[in-house]
Order: structure tokens, then sequence, then C-alpha cells
């Protein structure tokens, strides 16, 4: 039975000061908006907790009443899992303190911390930790699925940040995940109910050198090659820890189609830094240079400067795909997809690779990738509507030719995986203890909107 706006009758009586919005609301639309706009689907109403016991009492309705639930903070799921339709969401963004603990060596943060709230509070202690390529995501949700990003030579995975979490069931109770939860939390996610706060390991770093590197690509088939042969070298002659490099292909408003590199030393040492930023510089010819020392709090703001706000389009979901490394096969189909990129500034490709501390992780986590490994992200969404179809089938396209290669790993990164390839192959031997976790904390699979098909079936 398709539930309705009068289900949550008995919720208004049970917290008369939840804030809850319903397509009735003049204000819901701004609410309910997700970075992917134009997702054909309108959740039941969504609701704005302040704490965990406003948590714990919404799921407790919920699950009384039969009520679909989900859960969004930053609301960047590029396939509108933040909003599924004529469910009810819970939103987190109200619950986003921030508090240093443990004599400077971690944090215990609201489940809906954002990032950019998270290093503009480490920053007024000179603090960091591990963080993505995005300000307005939301930083429990990067974090509990992998959390790729340029920090994680140096301090692994987001991962590897976690200590702690608690957690409200399917019941609507409280309670500490223990050692067993902890390590399901640590891979994916809220599948085992709302992570309402999180302890977090964080680091002494006040300043960075980090920004942008970006180069023409004239004639694509030579300068792209040529670029990711040095670049597979330079990675294969070992790259300190503290350098993050992030490479990709997009638009560019005055470059056009460019090649850039996020880079990123998250170290003092800015001697060792330009050197390692000179190595970068030699790759390719530069078209822009914006790298310099700067707070990771303003870093983040400077990303969002070049990132399309939120309201973009998709045609076909995110994909991505894992190989071993830019062997000639991989930069063939870089090559020949590139010189396919719709113009859309939306739309591009950008890998991670995996090394240093994100290789060896100190805590039992449920994250499969453990090996030396390139992720590539192929991001289709646009920001004109028209081109959504283009750019939908260029990351069809994309991924289908990745994944046809032999050497490409099975699965890829959940969060940004393909419908089309099932989430088990992502966990790489993790699978059937997640499902035996799921049939023990979710048993009715009620937070089935976090990984799916972990459904609690062994």
């Amino acid at each position: 039975m398709t539930p309705n706006s009068s289900d949550l009758t008995g919720l208004k009586s049970k917290l008369p000061d939840l804030r809850i919005y319903t397509p009735s609301n003049a204000d819901f639309e701004a609410v309910a908006a997700l970075y992917v706009g134009g997702i054909p689907s309108r959740p039941l109403a969504i609701v704005r907790p302040r704490s965990e016991e406003e948590v714990g009492a919404v799921v407790e309705y919920a699950n009384e009443k039969s009520i679909p639930l989900a859960v969004r903070v930053g609301g960047h799921d590029l396939l509108g899992r933040s909003g599924p339709n004529q469910a009810l969401v819970v939103d987190l963004r109200d619950i986003k303190y921030v508090d240093i603990v443990d004599d400077g060596q971690a944090a215990i943060i609201g489940g809906g911390v954002l990032a950019q709230d998270l290093a503009d509070t480490l920053e007024r202690t000179g603090h960091a930790t591990a963080f993505g390529a995005s300000s307005t995501v939301g930083y429990v949700g990067w974090a509990t699925h992998g959390g790729y990003g340029l920090f994680s030579g140096l301090y692994g995975l987001g991962v590897d940040q976690i200590l702690g979490a608690r957690v409200v069931d399917y019941r609507g109770e409280i309670f500490h995940a223990d050692e067993e939860l902890l390590y399901g939390i640590r891979g994916a996610g809220s599948a085992f109910g709302v992570i309402v706060s999180m302890k977090i390991k964080i680091y002494k770093l006040e300043k960075v050198l980090a920004s942008a590197l970006v180069y023409s690509i004239g004639a694509v088939e030579n300068d792209l090659d040529d670029f990711l042969r040095k670049y597979q070298k330079l990675l294969d002659q070992g790259i300190p820890r503290e350098l993050g490099l992030i490479v990709g292909v997009a638009n560019f408003p005055k470059a056009g189609k460019a090649l850039f590199c996020s880079f990123m030393w998250a170290s003092e040492d800015l001697v060792a830094g330009k050197v390692a930023l000179a190595k970068m510089q030699e790759l390719g010819p530069i078209v822009m240079d914006t790298v310099a020392e700067v707070t990771i709090s303003t870093w983040l703001r400077n990303i969002d400067k070049n990132t399309p706000a939120y309201g973009v389009y998709s045609a076909s979901g995110p994909a991505n795909v894992l190989v071993p490394s830019f062997d000639n096969q991989v930069r063939d189909i870089l090559v020949k997809f590139t010189k396919g990129l719709p113009a859309d500034p939306a739309t591009l490709w950008v890998e991670n690779h995996a090394h240093g501390a994100a290789l060896e992780p100190k805590l039992p986590c449920s994250f499969g990738y453990r090996m030396g490994h390139i992720m590539i992200e192929i991001i289709g969404t646009s920001v004109v509507e028209e081109m959504a179809k283009q750019s939908g089938d260029w990351v069809v396209s994309f991924d289908k030719a990745a994944r046809a290669l032999p050497q490409t790993l099975d699965g890829g990164y959940i969060v940004l995986l393909h419908p089309s390839v099932p989430s088990k192959l992502c966990y790489q031997g993790h699978w059937d203890r997640l499902q035996r976790l799921k049939a023990k904390f979710d048993p009715h699979n009620m937070f089935a909107f976090s990984v799916t098909g972990l459904d609690g079936k062994i």
C-alpha cells in the first residue's frame, strides 16, 4: 500500500516541534533539492530532526507505519537515493556539531555535518582529517562508503578515519556501534541504521599546497596518451604519502576540453612540495596553474567555484571502473572517450589512485579494495537538460568498453556504481558477512536505499 500524507498525522502529534516538510509546503522544493535535479521521484515528506532522540522517534514511527525511509545530508547521490519516491526522508543537516576530543586526536561529529562545516571547525585549532573533493557532500556518507580523496596517501581513506559511531536502528533504538557493526559501517555506511554521530581521527595540519593544474590537450590522441604514460611512470616510481593527485578531463569555460590535475601537498615541508609540483608541471603544456599555499577550508571553497551548482541533470547515473594501471589498453579507452566527450561542463571523467595509507588499513573494514589500483569515475551529469541523454549514453558506452578489458576489477566504488553492476561485486569477499550483519541489525531491510541488494538474505 502506497503511503500518503495522512500517515504523518501521528508523527506530528508525537513530535510537535519536529520540522516536517510535505509537498504542500511553500519551501518543500528548496529543502528537497538534490545535486541531481529533474529526477522523477517525490518524497512523501522530509523531516529535519535536531537530535538523535528525534531521529529515533521518527524511525520508530516509520517502522510502525511501514513507511519507506531514506536518509540524506548533502544530497549528492547521483541516482537520487537521497530522495526516493514516496519515502519519508530523514534530513540530518541540522545535526552538525563538531567536538574535538582525546587531546586533539579525534573529533565527534554530528551525522549531518557537511565537509565544509568540518573543515571550518578543524581549521580553528589547526587540525585536519581526510576529505573528498566537495565542500557540500555529507561527511558521514562520504567516509562510510569508502572515501577516496587527495589525503588518502597520508591519512588513509574515509573509512580509515572512523573510530566509533552512534546508530539508530530500525526500532528507533539508539546505541554505540560495537566492533562488529563498525566493520560493516566502514564500507556499507548506513545500510544498518541511521548514523547520528561518528568519532573520527584528526591530525595537526594548518595549511596545504593545493589547487589545480590545467593542461592543453589539443591533439587528444597524442597529448593525452603521452601525459598518461608519463603520469603512470611517476606513479610507478612511487610518490610521497603527502602527495595527493587526481587527474581527469572536463570542459572548461575558457580552455574548452582540457586535462586537469587536482594537486595536494599535505605537509608544511613546502620545499618538498614544490619539488613534487615541478614534476607535475613537466608532464604537459600548462594553460592554468592555481596551486598555492592555502588552508583546507579555503581549498574546499575554491573547488566549488568550478563545480556545477545543485540541479544538474542525469539520464543514466554515474559509473566507475577500477584498473591496476594506465596500461596501453586503458589509455586507448581514455583517449577514445575523451575524443567523444560531450561539450557539457558537468560531463567528465576523473581518476583517483590508491597509494600509501589507503593500502594499509589499521581497522576492521568491509571496504573491498586495498590493492594498488586506479578508480576512474565516469560522470554523465549535464547543466543543460537537452544534453542529458547524450551525456548518459557516453557514460554507458564508456563503462561497457572499460569493463570489457580483462584487467578491469570486478565491481567498483559503490557510491558511483552504475545500476547495471551488482553491488555484491564491490565488496570483494565481504558480502556474506555484510548480509549476516544486515539480517542482525536491520532484519526488515528498512534502510534499503543505502546499498542496493544488501537485504539480509544469505
